[in-house]
């Protein structure tokens, strides 16, 4: 940041710098109570171009600091709410805009049956959980109900949460989309409410196997979401390459791998011949074919360049490990720890390896 404004300051010395201030603010409903946890965009008045996200804390109040001076002006929502705006307003130092109040949408609460209730928030030391089951949204696409989640933010397809690019889980498996087709996967899944052991999508910027919980962060976690695939389609497009990752994602991995068996690689690109075998390589270990696992394993690593090769060796040097062969585990985990030092799994690999160094003292 210092060169940036060195540098500013020499090539334009007249020009001032730009101020910053605070925006507060308060989220309430029509019966004057805080509304916690609704979203809130700060807009550009002129255009209503997304600057910043932010959620209403418990007892309603909204913050967006260090905002360049400016004309904006503010959304807020939350489920079962029509959307409140702001009028425009000028930002020179600090403003505490008007309250915004929030009124229920009666037309979708007609809707609603008896049998529904609204959704629940429950924030926890490293996540907020939205918990969605049997409540008026969980009609709606999957990709309608992550708009509606507090603290996700949709911005030109992208999902962001604290206003960084969000890493999308489901059932704790990372998903390796574009934001396109991540899209078009959540708007084509319907959730379904009546199985007793539901998977859940859950939003994060870090790696949940590394969250320390003594510097808590807020993730998203949409519960009780099961994605189902549309109708079925023969022959290979995207629309079958998304039905495999569907059954992989709801642990359906024997039908997974019947789907991706079925598709032909020769016609596909890049990413989404690693997607496919990155998947079926942890399929063939979840219904323990512990060979077909490394095999594919393997297929995946003839591509050195491929942004799943870390992931893939650590999954080779765990299995390894699991059948008792300690030194091509270990040979895996220094291909990680020399050939990926940045990667999110060296510090695993590290760990892995100071483990088998310990066990054959």
């Amino acid at each position: 940041m210092k060169h940036q404004l060195l540098i500013s300051f020499f090539l334009a010395p007249f020009v001032s710098f730009t101020q910053s201030g605070n925006i507060t603010g308060k989220v309430i409903d029509d019966q004057q109570r805080a509304v916690p946890y609704a979203n809130v965009l700060l807009l550009k008045a002129a255009d209503s171009t997304f600057v910043k996200g932010a959620v209403s804390e418990e007892n309603g109040e909204i913050l967006f600091a260090e905002i360049s001076s400016g004309t904006y002006l503010i959304k807020a929502s939350f489920v079962g709410f029509k959307e409140s705006y702001s009028s425009p307003f000028e930002l020179k130092d600090q403003i505490r805009i008007p309250d915004l109040i929030l009124q229920e949408n009666s037309e979708a609460l007609d809707a609603v049956t008896v049998n529904y209730r609204k959704p629940t928030v429950d924030r926890r030391v490293d996540r907020i959980v939205f918990n969605v089951e049997n409540t008026a949204i969980s009609s709606g696409t999957t990709f309608d109900i992550l708009q509606r989640t507090p603290g996700v933010i949709v911005n030109q397809g992208q999902l962001l949460v604290k206003n960084r690019p969000a890493q999308v889980y489901i059932n704790d498996r990372k998903v390796y989309l574009t934001n396109e087709e991540l899209q078009q996967l959540l708007a084509a899944a319907r959730p379904v409410l009546e199985k007793p052991d539901l998977p859940y999508i859950s939003l994060t910027t870090v790696e949940p196997q590394i969250i320390d919980n003594a510097h808590p962060v807020d993730l998203p976690v949409v519960k009780s979401i099961v994605v189902i695939p549309p109708d079925p389609y023969d022959g290979f497009d995207n629309k079958k390459y998304l039905k495999g990752m569907y059954a992989y994602q709801c642990e359906n991995f024997s039908k997974a791998l019947k789907c991706f068996d079925d598709l032909d690689l020769k016609t596909a690109d890049m990413k989404t011949i690693e997607n496919v075998l990155y998947w079926t390589a942890d399929a063939y270990l979840h219904v323990h074919d512990y060979d077909q696992a490394l095999a594919t394993l393997d297929e995946l690593l003839e591509y050195p360049k491929s942004d799943m090769a870390d992931d893939a060796l650590v999954k080779k040097g765990l299995l390894y490990k699991k059948l008792g062969n300690m030194d091509l585990a270990m040979n895996s985990f220094k291909k990680v720890v020399v050939g990926h030092p940045d990667s999110e799994y060296s510090r695993l690999a590290a760990l892995e390896i100071k483990r088998g160094e310990l066990a054959l003292q």
